[in-house]
């Protein structure tokens, strides 16, 4: 918001909030703060005036005044004049004036949207942290533990601020699944543990997800967030056997496929030329990944330029007296896949697709 903007807003204000002042005070610190003259403790006063103005108040039927309280509130916290503690005092003050209207008048449409509006201001100011959303809305979850709608707004904010780490976020996931014992809210909870290091509570909800829905579908998804942690863990064997349940019961899921793929991909099972090996396979999955799910296809072509760089060399075969492509080969130890003989191309480093 530019000072002119900004200026005669203040006009406005001053004119509606400060009937004590002569149209020449007013002027006089309006034309104070454009024309650059103390703008800092004029702006700092003015904003002091409309918290005084707020105290005061007792009545009101103005839906704009508490936006703009905000709107001031969010344009000195950019220009550090005050800070996040203060602006959750403006955002608190703005918010409880309007939310006191809307009790009596709930469908106001004026009132919901100046709602919306400080809300909006508030949460692209950069002011909104951790903390002040807790101290913002933990009182008002206690008052209605049930309202989903409400917890699930809170829980967006706070992933939208980085907060979903902290213990606030965790309680209301777990008020969520009290609420609807999705696999969904399931899966949530089990990969907040797993964060949290706390396995054990992680394997009880990946099981109670695993049972809160009979759709092969769901069971799917949950048996794929499933693979991706313990593949996150370095536990390659269980990721894969996770991933082939989840894309047997949902033969669209492609993503499975991927996570097999990055199963097999850099894992160990001999010398180089078995190790080399896996890359054949890893790359079969992918190729399949992206017939079953064609959203997949730049992420699969990605790697597929990776892996097949990493394919055995000639020099490889050679010395397994294996010198042709296209023959049927199986990957051993863990793997146990079949697939198909392809060299590294020496020239430009990986194969060359016919």
């Amino acid at each position: 918001m530019n000072k002119i903007v900004t200026g005669l807003i203040m006009m406005v204000f001053l004119a509606i909030w400060t009937p004590d002042l002569s149209a020449q005070e007013r002027i006089d610190t309006v034309t104070s703060f454009e024309n650059g003259k103390d703008t800092l403790s004029c702006m700092l006063q003015y904003y002091n005036n409309l918290m005084e103005m707020a105290d005061s108040i007792k009545e009101y039927d103005d839906h704009s005044f508490p936006v703009h309280i905000m709107t001031i509130a969010g344009e000195l916290y950019s220009w550090n004049l005050i800070d996040t503690t203060e602006t959750l005092v403006a955002y608190t003050k703005a918010k409880g004036m309007v939310e006191s209207q809307l009790e009596f008048r709930p469908r106001d449409s004026y009132y919901i949207e100046a709602a919306n509006t400080i809300d909006s201001i508030f949460r692209s100011s950069g002011a909104m942290t951790c903390t002040s959303i807790e101290k913002i809305y933990s009182e008002k979850i206690s008052k209605d533990l049930h309202d989903t709608v409400l917890i699930k707004k809170i829980i967006g904010i706070l992933a939208e601020t980085g907060c979903a780490g902290s213990d606030f976020y965790y309680s209301l996931v777990v008020k969520l699944y009290a609420n609807k014992r999705s696999a969904e809210n399931a899966v949530r909870l089990a990969e907040l543990n797993l964060a949290r290091k706390n396995r054990n509570k992680a394997e009880f909800y990946f099981s109670e997800a695993f049972k809160a829905d009979s759709s092969k579908i769901v069971k799917s998804f949950v048996l794929t967030r499933l693979a991706l942690t313990e593949l996150a863990s370095g536990k390659r064997q269980e990721a894969r056997n996770y991933a082939q349940y989840a894309w047997e019961l949902n033969s669209k899921n492609g993503e499975a496929l991927m996570i097999i793929a990055d199963a097999y991909a850099g894992s160990e099972i001999g010398d180089a030329f078995d190790n080399h090996s896996v890359y054949w396979v890893a790359v079969d999955y992918l190729n399949r990944a992206k017939r079953a799910d064609s959203s997949l296809e730049a992420a699969a072509n990605e790697k597929i330029q990776i892996y097949s760089k990493l394919f055995p060399t000639r020099e490889e075969g050679f010395f397994r007296r294996i010198n042709d492509e296209g023959i049927a080969y199986n990957v051993g130890s863990w793997i146990g896949e079949v697939t198909v003989i392809r060299f590294r191309s020496e020239r430009t480093g990986h194969y060359q697709y016919r």
